[in-house]
């Protein structure tokens, strides 16, 4: 936060801030300081009219946050960053991959379909994979319930 300032422009802050959060999460005493290296990212981008970039650093907040076992702030993050970033595709389906994480495939299932109309290069064609995944599993789970012991009545 010190150097930042002495940036002589954006761009060059960017850069530093990425490899500061580079440095975040690969050295385990420094991972707690990733959600505030993510959030200057964040204004940074927005500063220079990257909403895309932008919208990545706000889901890299939430998830480093979700990493720190602060799942109430994690989710409010991804519902700040929604609400703030409405056509980011990619943030949709980080989202949707967090809460299939934390067992909500339902709300997983929502997040992975209000992806696939703003169709970002090949995210809407994840989204699909990923929902037809998490669809499949739930028909294997319903059959196996369908055929298990205490409902056939063996």
């Amino acid at each position: 936060r010190e150097i930042l300032p002495m940036a002589p422009d954006d761009s060059t802050a960017r850069n530093g801030l990425y490899d500061i959060a580079h440095l975040c999460e690969n050295h385990k005493e420094m991972r707690a300081r990733l959600p505030g290296v993510a959030r200057e990212l964040e204004a940074v981008n927005l500063r220079m009219g990257e909403l895309g970039q932008a919208a990545q650093s706000a889901a890299d907040v939430a998830d480093a946050l979700d990493r720190l076992g602060n799942l109430n702030e994690a989710r409010a993050e991804y519902l700040r960053a929604l609400a703030q970033y409405p056509k980011s595709g990619w943030l949709r389906l980080r989202h949707a991959r967090f809460l299939k994480r934390h067992g909500d495939p339902a709300r997983a299932m929502e997040a992975y379909r209000a992806v696939i109309p703003l169709d970002e290069d090949e995210t809407a064609d994840l989204a699909r994979q990923e929902l037809r995944e998490l669809e499949q599993e739930g028909a294997a789970e319903r059959q196996s319930h369908a055929h298990s012991p205490e409902r056939s009545g063996s």
